[in-house]
């Protein structure tokens, strides 16, 4: 594969390949919800005492093709959930409440939408991965983490200023990457024990899961890697995309 990302529709990548930019955008997604979510508590629009859940996806922009067998693979980990609510479909903000906190009520609900619906077209092996690591046993998984750190951006952003928006979206970020990786790690080594055990067809796709999970973290890992929205340029465009300028806002 060439420096360019592969193009749908031209370019078959392998599962491998696919894995590496499909984690890179989960992470890239991550980081922009995350964001939002900073932006509503910065508001006050999210007062930070909501439960925080991730569930499964209310929307999705994409699909695969059935005869290359790729699927559309969410890049979020899970639909955030505040209070049983996802953040664009709660009836008391209404665009005139957004408007009066400050914000741009009809780009936030397309951002909101659209990050939470966003895919990758992939090989179906990489989604039956990402099953294996957004569920665990004893409620654990990336859906999970990717809930605890939209709940520690909004416990640690209650009541402080914006001033350290970049420090509190860095906080949550870091826990969430971290804890991915664990999670990797773990599934790693299960992947790897049924690997041994299994047989004929079955170990087979245990070792393809094997490759996607080692791809997933050596992304998670390579700290050189870095999100655009944890970037400053990157916030920046988030903040000027969903706020209105402070001579506008009421």
């Amino acid at each position: 594969m060439s420096n360019r990302a592969f193009l749908i529709g031209l370019d078959k990548p392998t599962a491998v390949q696919a894995a590496a930019v499909h984690e890179q955008h989960r992470l890239e997604s991550v980081a922009e919800m995350l964001g939002l979510v900073g932006v509503l508590t910065a508001k006050k629009v999210l007062t930070g005492f909501e439960i925080v859940t991730a569930e499964g996806a209310v929307y999705q922009w994409g699909e695969g093709i059935k005869a290359d067998q790729t699927v559309g693979a969410h890049c979020l980990p899970g639909q955030l959930f505040f209070n049983r609510h996802h953040l664009n479909s709660t009836a008391e903000w209404t665009p005139q409440l957004l408007a009066a906190h400050g914000l741009k009520p009809l780009p936030l609900d397309s951002k909101l939408r659209n990050v939470a619906a966003r895919t990758d077209v992939v090989p179906g092996i990489v989604n039956e991965t990402d099953s294996l690591l957004e569920k665990m046993s004893a409620g654990r998984g990336l859906k999970t983490r990717f809930a605890n750190a939209a709940r520690l951006l909004l416990e640690r952003g209650r009541g402080q200023s914006s001033a350290d928006f970049a420090g509190l979206l860095g906080s949550a970020m870091d826990y969430y990457r971290l804890g991915a990786a664990l999670i990797c790690e773990e599934r790693l080594h299960w992947l790897q024990t049924q690997a041994r055990i299994e047989t004929g067809p079955h170990q087979e796709r245990r070792q393809r899961q094997l490759g996607v999970v080692q791809e997933y973290l050596r992304i998670l890992q390579d700290r050189q890697f870095i999100p655009y929205f944890m970037t400053l340029a990157g916030i920046g465009e988030l903040l000027r995309d969903v706020v209105q300028p402070l001579n506008q806002s009421r």
